[in-house]
């Protein structure tokens, strides 16, 4: 669903969860796997789409399709991109990163 409030499309769950597990369930940009200084690294590429990648991150915590999650990341952050040539290629990099090698995250969050 889109919340006009946020700009953002949300899973359906999304206002059921506390504020307390949407923050828990962010972690950042990238899997935990990752080591930190290259996380950082993405959070400070990715800045930009801080609100994108927490929805995310709440979705492998608390959903229940990895394909929907993605597709939501690509979305969001194509909304947060306001157009610019950059932000849309990196969207996509993002979309292909989590599609590609986000099986494990997923798999991982789900326990």
């Amino acid at each position: 669903m889109y919340d006009p409030a946020s700009r953002l499309f949300l899973p359906d769950f999304w206002f059921s969860l506390s504020n307390d597990e949407r923050i828990g369930a962010y972690n950042g940009t990238g899997p935990e796997s990752l080591p930190g200084c290259v996380r950082a690294i993405l959070d400070n590429i990715y800045f930009w789409a801080y609100d994108p990648v927490r929805v995310h991150d709440v979705e492998y915590s608390y959903g229940r399709s990895k394909m929907m999650a993605d597709l939501r990341l690509l979305a969001n952050c194509l909304l947060n991109s306001r157009g610019k040539i950059r932000r849309i290629v990196l969207s996509f990099a993002a979309y292909i990163g989590v599609a590609v090698f986000g099986r494990r995250a997923w798999q991982e969050a789900q326990k």
